[in-house]
């Protein structure tokens, strides 16, 4: 018999009087109800020494079969049988602790009691136990033993233990990171048990084609068998795959449908796919456009704890979409955001701090934040960390590191990056200064869409800046400035050309 963690005395107190001469202590009403015969024989057998009675008494009283449903009694004879050598009350046992249920809650007691069932051969108990290591519930933190118990269910026959062994091995936690172990637990418990959280765990690596070959059409069943199932997450799979046509079948109303099915579900819901129902909603592009509606969905999104549902409603406060204009709401939702890994939230907080939008100007924490965002691979968050350091913002002046920056971004088509490394060309600012570089990065930022490199390109045309003037695509660029009303070119056209005539065809 495995030794056990607690003394019999540590336990609960079992009543000196046996559970037989207890019934005298009962209202006269009930004394005149004789007990049924098989409890007066499971509480004869259990005061004799006879431990499995005990558990199978306390069945009884936990079920309110023949006798007063009593939780607490039940506690009592689950404990004495476990404690007396019945291993398999102890599953029960920790159970009670575990949930409350008769006794005060004690994790640390109810995760021993747990492991000593578990090794008797209750696989449910195993998976207890084994969920408790970790989450950290009652002991301390231990992958690799939650990995150890599970093992022992799943080889029981247990589905939830195959499943969670499952993950540990998807995440590499605790075991080493195997996607086709994961994929064969994930299957064992999906197809031979139906265990519907298997099929969505399935359902993901079935999409990735990681440890089983990919194949959309065979991901969308074991989402929708899932979601049928209340497997909210994936319910939000099959929403982007209707979205995206990714198993041969595009349909956006049927993508909303399953966003909203998954954030307004029973027994808790899907955050993400409160957010992606709020953006189908905002952008109108499956549905008549509800911009208000779209902003609650996003706030119950946020609610829940969804890094895009914040950072959506930190945009739509800025915005002014489906809200009025809060900057300070903005700049909050989009800390949030932040903290919740969301890069858009990250970067819209640098902006807040770095422009004074609703928050006091804090360059050091702006640079905080674009820093985090470009780490993230937000192109246009790695431009303004370049602007920082090229103009000592929030960070000591590095022309060098914003040069690295600028010519990342502007190479991942951001017009203002080409544009902003065009200047430190032009102006030898931490390069040798190089004129003809300069102006292909002009032109190169204008066809990018950022109208100041078209006027700068304009303007290096007709002054020829270490170039050969070329008035006709000055012209054909100061027009282009002009048209998107940058007034410097209005004016240069007008005392040069005499003023805006016709559009150009660039060279």
């Amino acid at each position: 018999m495995k030794t056990l963690f607690f003394s019999p005395s540590s336990a609960i107190s079992v009543a000196a009087i046996s559970l037989a001469a207890s019934w005298a202590a009962l209202p006269a009403a009930a004394q005149d109800e004789a007990p049924a015969p098989e409890v007066v024989a499971l509480t004869e057998a259990c005061d004799a020494g006879t431990a499995e009675s005990c558990y199978q008494l306390g069945h009884l009283y936990y079920g309110g079969e023949g006798v007063s449903w009593d939780e607490t009694k039940a506690a009592e004879l689950y404990v004495k049988a476990c404690e007396a050598g019945f291993e398999p009350s102890c599953a029960d046992a920790g159970y009670m602790y575990e949930r409350a249920r008769g006794v005060e809650v004690d994790l640390t007691r109810a995760a021993q009691y747990y492991a000593v069932g578990c090794e008797a051969g209750e696989t449910w108990s195993c998976v207890s136990v084994g969920r408790m290591h970790e989450l950290a519930r009652g002991v301390v933190a231990d992958d690799a033993q939650a990995a150890h118990f599970y093992q022992l269910s799943c080889d029981g026959g247990d589905a939830a233990g195959c499943a969670y062994l499952g993950v540990l091995h998807e995440e590499g936690r605790g075991v080493s990171q195997a996607y086709d172990v994961a994929a064969q637990l994930y299957d064992r418990a999906c197809y031979g048990d139906g265990m519907s959280y298997a099929c969505s765990k399935l359902g993901f690596l079935t999409e990735k084609g990681q440890g089983v070959a990919r194949d959309d059409r065979q991901a969308a069943l074991l989402h929708s068998y899932a979601c049928d199932s209340e497997e909210w997450a994936s319910c939000r799979a099959l929403g982007l795959i209707y979205e995206y046509g990714e198993a041969g079948i595009k349909n956006g109303r049927l993508a909303l449908s399953m966003y909203m099915q998954a954030c307004e579900g029973r027994y808790g819901f899907d955050a993400e796919s409160c957010a992606f129902a709020g953006i189908l909603l905002e952008n109108g592009e499956v549905t008549a456009k509800d911009t208000k509606q779209a902003v609650k969905y996003f706030e119950r999104s946020c609610e829940a704890g969804s890094g895009l549902g914040c950072g959506k409603l930190g945009s739509a406060y800025a915005l002014a979409i489906g809200v009025e204009e809060d900057l300070a709401k903005s700049a909050h939702y989009s800390e949030i955001a932040c903290e919740r890994d969301n890069t858009v939230g990250c970067y819209n907080a640098g902006l807040a701090y770095g422009l004074a939008r609703g928050v006091e100007e804090d360059l050091s924490r702006a640079f905080t934040y674009f820093q985090t965002a470009c780490d993230k691979g937000h192109v246009y968050a790695c431009t303004n960390l370049g602007d920082a350091y090229s103009n000592a913002k929030g960070v000591e002046r590095d022309h060098q590191k914003a040069h690295v920056l600028y010519e990342s971004s502007c190479e991942k088509d951001d017009g203002l990056a080409c544009n902003n490394l065009a200047w430190l060309y032009r102006d030898a600012a931490g390069v040798v200064q190089d004129y003809a570089k300069a102006l292909d990065l002009f032109v190169l930022s204008c066809d990018k869409g950022h109208i100041r490199g078209c006027y700068a390109a304009g303007y290096q045309y007709l002054f020829g800046e270490g170039i050969a003037k070329d008035k006709d695509q000055a012209e054909v660029y100061l027009t282009q400035a002009c048209e998107a009303d940058v007034q410097h070119a209005c004016d240069l056209l007008d005392e040069e050309f005499g003023g805006f005539k016709f559009k150009k065809k660039k060279r």
